[in-house]
């Protein structure tokens, strides 16, 4: 049996302590190493914030103005579909419309009778009343389309015969028909001129022979509008000839349709009126947009002088538009700062151009994401939209280059 010295056994024990206490410190470093392993990991995988992209709105220049080609004399406007009354000109009165009003009677009648393009609709029979009529325009001297008593008209020729030949007789036939009287058309008519923005246009009968009927050439403008985007009388007012019974074969009294591009609407001429012409001209510009011109001529010399003169405003008033590029590819429309460092432009992936009038600012709105990831070059991050009245493009906005990774140190020590 071995005996241990008190001396030698306090060595050893004093040994134990060591070796336990060197462990101890060992196993603590340890810990704090997987400590940092761990936190370091954690700080490290955290994810990247999002990032909020400055957006750079590009203002569209200025185009330049052309000049329409007004005639001296009375009042000229002219608009557009899907844009309105572009511009005017000339005295700020109402002048009597003469027969240009038969537009607005065509179009209370189809709108309390509608009829579907390629349809003849209801037969309306001709009365001893409606030859009355007849017989009056014809004492004063206005157009008419003869009648007989029996007679069975479609309403689409009934139409026919009011904007071709500009029958007044017709005119008063068709919306007493459709309304039970003149009275009624005549409310009808008010109430609805203002409902499309006539507000200085008042309709006293519904051929426009009365010079108590008047308005502007603005308002003839909003109504020529309104007429175009009816099929069935855009279809009418295109056509040069009609079959009609009794009257057989009647000749479109606008003598220009098919020149210039134009596609209608109607003439007026009276005493008091003097010449009017309300016209549309359709136009297909480069891009394949097309615009359809409307315009009116009031109180001109004659009809003759007003048809004439409204050439060089149809024009002048389709060069007012201008295709114009409004964004170029590769333009900067945004700019991301990456917290890390650096920024990575937004740039527009292609070209966008519009068909643009001469007075108009084309509404640009830029839209951007956040982002909080790397991305390549050519990433899709938001889109650029262009809008004028008549029409809409988008086009895409990516990343000109791409966004790199951020360091290993920026990742741990960022707050």
């Amino acid at each position: 049996m071995r005996v241990i010295e008190p001396g030698q056994l306090n060595r050893i024990n004093s040994i134990k302590k060591k070796k336990a206490r060197k462990r101890r410190i060992i196993v603590a470093w340890l810990l704090v190493l997987i400590g940092l392993v761990i936190i370091s990991s954690w700080l490290y995988m955290r994810p990247l914030p999002v990032i909020k992209a400055h957006q750079l709105t590009p203002t569209p220049a200025k185009i330049d103005k052309s000049v329409i080609a007004w005639p001296s004399y009375g009042q000229v406007a002219i608009g557009a579909q899907e844009y309105g009354v572009l511009d005017s000109s000339g005295q700020k009165q109402t002048f009597p419309t003469a027969s240009v009003a038969k537009v607005m009677a065509v179009l209370c009648v189809l709108k309390q009778k509608p009829l579907e393009p390629g349809k003849q609709g209801p037969m309306i029979t001709i009365t001893a009343d409606d030859v009355a009529l007849y017989d009056k325009y014809v004492e004063q001297d206005g157009s008419v389309v003869p009648v007989n008593e029996g007679e069975e008209m479609s309403e689409y020729q009934m139409l026919q015969a009011v904007l071709l030949p500009s029958a007044n007789n017709l005119s008063d036939t068709l919306v007493i028909w459709a309304f039970g009287s003149m009275e009624a058309y005549l409310q009808y008519a008010n109430n609805y001129a203002k409902e499309i923005g006539m507000t200085q246009s008042t309709f006293a009968d519904a051929s426009g022979f009365s010079e108590q009927t008047v308005s502007t050439a603005q308002d003839l403008v909003l109504m020529g509008i309104k007429a175009m985007q009816q099929p069935v009388i855009a279809e009418i007012v295109n056509q040069k000839e009609a079959n009609l019974p009794i009257a057989g074969i009647v000749k479109n009294v606008n003598f220009l349709l098919g020149q210039n591009e134009i596609i209608g609407i109607k003439t007026g001429n009276t005493d008091a009126a003097g010449g009017c012409y309300l016209f549309a001209a359709k136009h297909k510009y480069i891009n394949g947009q097309e615009i359809i011109l409307v315009g009116a001529v009031m109180n001109a010399p004659n009809l003759q002088t007003a048809m004439n003169d409204s050439l060089p405003i149809i024009k002048t008033g389709l060069d007012g538009f201008k295709l114009t590029k409004i964004i170029e590819k590769d333009q900067s429309l945004g700019k991301y700062n990456l917290p890390w460092g650096g920024s990575v432009d937004a740039i527009a992936e292609n070209d966008l151009s519009l068909l643009v009038w001469k007075d108009e600012t084309p509404k640009v709105k830029v839209s951007l994401n956040q982002i909080n990831a790397v991305q390549a070059k050519n990433t899709e991050v938001g889109t650029v939209e262009v809008q004028t009245k008549a029409s809409k493009q988008i086009v895409n906005i990516v990343t000109k280059s791409a966004i790199p990774q951020p360091s290993w140190h920026w990742r741990l020590v960022r707050k």
